[in-house]
């Protein structure tokens, strides 16, 4: 008998001694197993990234569907801004002794260009670099690392690291595991308590 077979059986039996802890059991296995799927899914993500477990941990959130299948999705795979990741270093470049600077150009419509080299050239948080990067307080008093990506009108953004591909390749790993492995055995071992509870 498999593990599907085994679940049926024993939702069936507690569903006639009491069809709420039957319910209960469901739910208390997914949320047990989204949290599972979490923790493994952080742990890769992480690993892929260069950044600490906690960071990508709080990222990720679990969106329970109240339905008969048992399912859950990942949500909330947002970019990490840089600022979280550690204490931001400013690396200057020299040459000879002397700063690596460029005076501002203007490109052919007037518009002020990337420079080639400034004073403060990047800015390094723990193992991540970026380039053209500066600290910058902004209007709601919270510092973060800005970084000039183009030579667009609005070319300056806030300097994030990108989670959601790793994010998403560790789940695709792990998904198989909870779904036919994980889950079923947690929630036979859970109505198994309950079935042997209600009985005595």
């Amino acid at each position: 008998m498999d593990l599907k077979e085994q679940v049926a059986q024993l939702e069936k039996k507690l569903d006639t001694l009491n069809n709420k802890q039957a319910l209960f059991a469901r739910q208390r296995s997914l949320s047990r197993s989204s949290k599972r799927m979490a923790t493994l899914v952080s742990r890769d993500a992480a690993k892929a990234e260069r950044l600490k477990v906690g960071l990508i941990k709080r990222k990720i959130r679990f969106k329970e569907i109240k339905s008969q299948s048992l399912a859950a999705v990942i949500i909330g795979r947002t970019a990490i801004p840089a600022i979280y990741v550690g204490v931001a270093r400013t690396q200057v470049k020299r040459k000879n002794g002397s700063f690596l600077t460029s005076s501002a150009v203007r490109d052919r419509k007037g518009r002020f260009a990337k420079r080639e080299h400034s004073g403060n050239t990047a800015i390094r948080v723990g193992r991540h670099k970026f380039e053209n990067a500066f600290l910058q307080q902004l209007a709601s008093g919270r510092w973060h690392i800005m970084q000039r990506k183009s030579d667009s009108r609005y070319p300056i953004d806030l300097a994030k690291i990108p989670i959601s591909g790793s994010v998403t390749s560790a789940a695709s790993k792990h998904s198989r595991y909870i779904i036919e492995d994980y889950l079923p055995n947690l929630l036979i071992k859970d109505l198994q308590y309950r079935i042997n509870k209600l009985s005595k």
